[in-house]
């Protein structure tokens, strides 16, 4: 069923559940946390090559070979990795032609 203001009924139930402002609070939070990672790269090039290194709050939270790894590693820090920037940190730049 659609709603007068054109959604499904479902959808509109569900953004009633979310605080707008939580989630924008969580997008710049992200960015920053983006703008960071990539200011250091050259540095975490030599520290963490060829590894998935998570960010939260401008810091490194976890480090590890394989993604679900850091992964796990950033929830055991007590931190929530669907908000931490997880990268793999490759040692050079490389283009990639699909």
């Amino acid at each position: 069923m659609i709603n007068s203001s054109g959604q499904p009924a479902w959808a509109a139930a569900l953004l009633k559940k979310v605080d707008m402002n939580d989630v924008a609070t969580d997008m710049e939070h992200f960015e920053r946390d983006d703008r960071w990672l990539r200011e250091n790269l050259d540095r975490l090039r030599k520290e963490y090559p060829d590894m998935f290194v998570a960010v939260y709050d401008r810091k490194i939270v976890a480090a590890a070979d394989a993604l679900a790894d850091a992964r796990k590693k950033a929830k055991d820090a007590g931190i929530d990795p669907a908000k931490c920037v997880i990268q793999l940190i490759l040692t050079k730049d490389y283009i990639w032609v699909l």
